[in-house]
């Protein structure tokens, strides 16, 4: 496929662990999902991650939206690598709670918990809500402050599921749609969440970059 193609060679010219992003996958069933491929350094494809939370009304079987499959959160793929487990949680799925009381929603982070946990959960995430506006369903927060208190940020917090959180914000116009963020990275200590290292701007992309010592 078109993604293997561009980010297996990727993962081998870095020498690598390379999480791409997530995409549209037809699954061999027939389902449609917003899935996220893990590739090693040797460009092998290691993971298949299938989103397990929609966005309600966008993405789910809702009028007018996208008619994807959920993942099946009890297959979400932990990859032993060198420097510890690795999960991949698409956007929502990095989520403690959601965004409205009346949607289907399942926490993830407890679920990665009871498995024994992971170094790294990585958090490829594309929010088309403007990041420093009045955020959809709570106007007296932006969509800044609501990801803090509420994403991945909030889960690290909330339970003991992965010391290092990542997550990469896609960003820019996309067709009619605008993409906004601030990528990160996190560490969970026993004195709280640490960021490591932050992207300046909401609006443009960049690199985030951590020198982070193993604990292995």
């Amino acid at each position: 496929t078109y993604w293997r193609s561009v980010f297996a060679p990727l993962a081998r010219r870095l020498d690598a662990y390379v999480v791409a992003g997530s995409h549209l996958r037809l699954a061999p069933d027939g389902d449609l999902t917003n899935a996220s491929y893990l590739f090693a350094p040797d460009g092998r494809l290691v993971a298949t991650t299938d989103k397990v939370n929609l966005v309600a009304g966008r993405e789910d079987m809702a009028p007018g939206a996208l008619g994807l499959a959920r993942g099946d959160l009890d297959r979400l793929p932990i990859v032993e690598t060198p420097f510890g487990r690795v999960c991949t949680l698409i956007c929502y799925d990095g989520f403690r709670v959601p965004h409205t009381k009346s949607e289907r929603f399942v926490p993830v982070a407890p679920r990665i918990a009871a498995r024994g946990a992971v170094a790294i959960a990585a958090n490829p995430s594309a929010s088309h809500w403007r990041w420093r506006e009045p955020w959809l369903h709570d106007v007296s927060m932006t969509r800044e402050v609501q990801w803090s208190r509420e994403g991945l940020p909030a889960s690290l917090a909330e339970i003991a599921f992965a010391r290092i959180g990542i997550t990469a914000h896609l960003v820019g116009q996309v067709l009619d749609l605008t993409f906004e963020g601030q990528s990160e990275i996190l560490e969970r200590t026993p004195t709280g969440v640490t960021t490591l290292a932050r992207a300046p701007t909401a609006d443009r992309g960049g690199h985030v970059v951590a020198v982070i010592e193993s604990q292995n």
